[in-house]
């Protein structure tokens, strides 16, 4: 993938322009909040986030691999528990955002943009880095409801990433 392309989805990924950062509002969240939801949503801010996580991961996984896909079943990327066991838990998830934009800015670069795979719907590596993206995006969003709901909202102000090099 040449250099525009990479900059071009770290941005989507990270939301510059177009909605608050994964990693800014994951910073932000405190332990006390993660296990919050709202009246008549199912999920906390955990569960989402760990859902999030897994298809992440099971995204970088797939883009990483030739035929040799993970099975997302057998892999676990559900989670039933509302919040997090500890502080510890918490802080965990709070690092494993940057993990996983980490490891994407490792493997972005070698990307084949066109490469199909074919089990996976025929779905090229821009496909599903643009799933990624809105996956994440659409996450974050029920996030920022249940914080709000729970009146929790954060200052909108400092969670937009504005210059290419905080990517």
């Amino acid at each position: 993938m040449n250099e525009a392309n990479v900059t071009s989805f770290k941005r989507g990924l990270r939301g510059m322009w177009s909605h608050p950062d994964p990693v800014k509002v994951i910073d932000k969240i405190d332990f006390e909040s993660a296990g919050a939801s709202m009246p008549g949503y199912p999920h906390s801010i955990w569960q989402i986030l760990r859902h999030m996580y897994g298809w992440c991961w099971l995204s970088i996984d797939w883009l990483r691999a030739d035929d040799n896909f993970p099975n997302p079943d057998k892999d676990n990327y559900f989670f039933a528990e509302k919040a997090p066991a500890d502080e510890k838990a918490w802080k965990s998830a709070q690092k494993e955002i940057h993990d996983i934009y980490d490891a994407l800015k490792d493997i972005l670069p070698g990307i084949d943009m066109e490469k199909k795979y074919e089990n996976l719907y025929d779905n090229t590596a821009g496909d599903m880095l643009m799933i990624m993206t809105t996956h994440t995006s659409y996450h974050m969003a029920q996030i920022n409801m249940i914080l709000k709901a729970n009146g929790k909202m954060l200052d909108m102000k400092d969670l937009f990433v504005e210059d290419v090099a905080e990517l």
